[in-house]
């Protein structure tokens, strides 16, 4: 199992070489490999090694792949998407977490007027 999944990453990696892998990108040429092997029963559907690959090294991958990004080209090549992505993420954090949180009566907290800090009512009064 662990030579096919290392055998699909390798194939993702060496078809960036080609013209269609550097337009589709490795990773999404070893994720639609992974897709045809399973369909076509190469591969199971559900094994423990996807697991181990989903909690352990898809963690450990991402920042290394972050570490490679180059911040000020990502600023100066997004433009203002990147900024329509920080209030729209800023919209959906208040309305998800911090909306319904001043929403919900507690009994035991009241709300500071400053709007930051939530405190027993024993020490508002």
């Amino acid at each position: 199992m662990w030579a096919t999944l290392l055998s699909i990453a390798t194939f993702g990696i060496w078809s960036e070489t080609t013209k269609i892998g550097s337009t589709l990108s490795g990773a999404i040429v070893s994720i639609l490999v992974g897709f045809a092997a399973s369909n076509l029963g190469i591969i199971p559907y559900e094994a423990p090694a996807y697991s181990v690959v989903m909690e352990y090294l898809l963690p450990m991958v991402i920042p290394l792949l972050l570490f490679k990004a180059d911040l000020r080209l990502i600023l100066q090549s997004t433009g203002t998407l990147f900024l329509a992505f920080l209030l729209g993420s800023g919209y959906f954090h208040f309305t998800i977490s911090v909306f319904p949180f001043i929403l919900i009566h507690l009994q035991s907290f009241s709300f500071n007027p400053l709007g930051i800090i939530w405190m027993p009512v024993s020490f508002c009064k």
